[in-house]
């Protein structure tokens, strides 16, 4: 299995993939953004060949002072037998700049007895929020413009405690 830290990073740059993978359970995810609000679809499942998954339970811990909004729905069934899955979606809703993105925990049973937690962080970065403005072609000249004129630039010459020759390069 890929380590869920190389999964995240590619699902911050990609809109689907592997969330998490191990020899009895696979989480794939597929998202979409747009108005600020990201609609993500997770999918859950089972793969090991003898392994009973139970007692399946989310949390996406978040408070709007976070920056986002978390909504979810429940993930039915809660067990999956070998090769079964199911769904779960969540909505997060972008309210401010954020750098943290939501944390999300998964708990089940393998085979009734083992308890597991998965702590994660939802691939939802910042910039998956950021649409582009649309501007027309006479409104750029004039913002590109006004980018040239003066007062834009500044230059702090400041005195250095030690001699540049001192440092190798």
């Amino acid at each position: 299995p890929t380590p869920p830290g190389v999964l995240w990073k590619q699902l911050c740059v990609s809109d689907q993939g592997s969330f998490f993978q191990s020899n009895s359970l696979h989480i794939n995810m597929k998202a979409e953004y747009g108005h600020g609000i990201g609609r993500l679809a997770l999918q859950f499942i089972n793969k090991g060949e003898d392994v009973t998954i139970s007692n399946i339970k989310t949390q996406v811990p978040a408070d709007p002072s976070d920056g986002f909004r978390v909504r979810t729905t429940p993930l039915k069934p809660d067990t999956l037998e070998p090769a079964q899955q199911a769904i779960e979606y969540i909505q997060v809703e972008c309210l401010r700049p954020f750098l943290q993105p939501p944390r999300f925990l998964v708990t089940f049973n393998v085979n009734g007895r083992d308890t597991k937690q998965l702590p994660m962080t939802l691939p939802c970065v910042l910039t998956k929020f950021i649409a582009p403005a649309a501007i027309s072609a006479q409104q750029f000249l004039q913002f590109w413009q006004d980018m040239q004129s003066g007062g834009r630039e500044a230059m702090v010459t400041s005195q250095a405690k030690v001699p540049y020759t001192q440092y190798e390069g």
